[in-house]
């Protein structure tokens, strides 16, 4: 095996062992998120409102709902004052 063939393996054996970590970050914040959002609703909404509580999968669901709506109002441009 030559050594740019044997670079290129070591590189992509890296990016691999990356991947899950990233992942795994990536899927502990949405849960923590998903666990604080489910929280504050059932403390208040239910007194407040009358509302009804939630399950955690629907405080999920909620907030993946959140965060598409809340993509399609951003500005793509900044406004510098």
């Amino acid at each position: 095996m030559d050594k740019k063939k044997e670079d290129g393996l070591v590189g992509c054996l890296a990016f691999l062992q990356v991947v899950p970590v990233v992942l795994a970050i990536f899927a502990c914040l949405v849960l923590l998120g998903a666990t604080v959002f489910w929280a504050i609703w059932n403390w208040l909404v239910p007194d407040l409102f009358g509302w009804p509580t939630i399950t955690f999968w629907q405080s999920v669901g909620i907030n993946f709902m959140l965060q598409i709506v809340g993509g399609y109002f951003k500005s793509s441009t900044s406004s510098k004052s």
